[in-house]
């Protein structure tokens, strides 16, 4: 009989730790076996049309489906469906080997979205891997007011921002396929991503406009990663043109520890 009752608590407690809850305006899940409960969570439909769910504590989660519709959205590194993990200044993306997942839209409304979802990322794409499980997103709520690019004129609210991120690398072009922006810590990090060469760049969220120097332990800094090997930048410059809560832009250039040489970079992106 003592051996059956250990038995039963032993089982009653490797439920309850397996056992994840739905709360109110919640985003929340396990990554790599670690609790994540967001503390503020929102939704909003971009300038493209795409659903994006964001939750943050101290680290961030992102989903993004193609459409804001009740349906199942596998996430692969060809398509609009993303997820995206913000973790001390470093973003876990679902581009690269082995990474991918599903994010299922159960029901939305003019109000809120409720759902779940899992993913596999890799830091830059080509790192380390993070597995996120037993993810759910319940009655998230919309922004107020929830921008979908159909502004008066007035506000700017008709202009779509073409996302690009470019630059020579040695001398030769790379133009992204992909790119992916968080912000975390009051961290902005952009990547840009073709084939398996990444470019990665971050800065404060509060940085000015101007001329910034980019080193390998200040508040800019910046890698090139290719196969797998990452190189951090030694020094270089970040041109901010426009960086607010709606978009960032600007340009960049710098040079790598076994001399790597990015130059005429540049950048136009939305911040979600």
């Amino acid at each position: 009989m003592r051996y059956l009752n250990i038995l039963l608590l032993i089982i009653l407690f490797s439920g309850c730790s397996d056992n994840i809850e739905d709360g109110n305006e919640t985003i929340q899940g396990l990554y790599n076996d670690i609790f994540f409960r967001s503390t503020m969570s929102s939704a909003h439909i971009d300038q493209s049309g795409r659903l994006v769910i964001e939750g943050s504590s101290t680290e961030t989660v992102r989903l993004q489906v193609a459409r804001p519709e009740v349906g199942i959205y596998e996430i692969t590194a060809d398509n609009d469906n993303q997820a995206t993990f913000g973790l001390d200044s470093q973003i876990f993306i679902t581009q690269g080997e082995n990474t991918g997942g599903r994010i299922e839209i159960e029901k939305i409304t003019e109000n809120s979205v409720t759902g779940n979802f899992f993913f596999d990322a890799r830091l830059n794409g080509v790192g380390e891997r993070l597995n996120f499980q037993k993810g759910v997103f319940f009655e998230v709520p919309f922004e107020e007011p929830n921008d979908t690019g159909g502004g008066n004129g007035d506000d700017g609210g008709d202009d779509i921002i073409n996302e690009n991120f470019q630059a020579l690398v040695d001398g030769s072009d790379f133009n992204a396929e992909t790119i992916q922006s968080s912000t975390a810590n009051n961290t902005l990090t952009i990547i840009g991503g073709q084939a398996d060469v990444f470019i990665n760049i971050t800065m404060p969220t509060d940085l000015g406009t101007g001329d910034h120097d980019i080193t390998a332990d200040g508040d800019q800094t910046a890698t090139y990663t290719q196969g797998g090997n990452t190189e951090s930048a030694i020094e270089g410059t970040l041109t901010i043109d426009i960086l607010n809560d709606n978009e960032a832009s600007g340009s960049f250039s710098f040079t790598t520890e076994n001399g790597i040489e990015i130059t005429q970079g540049s950048f136009e992106i939305a911040i979600q």
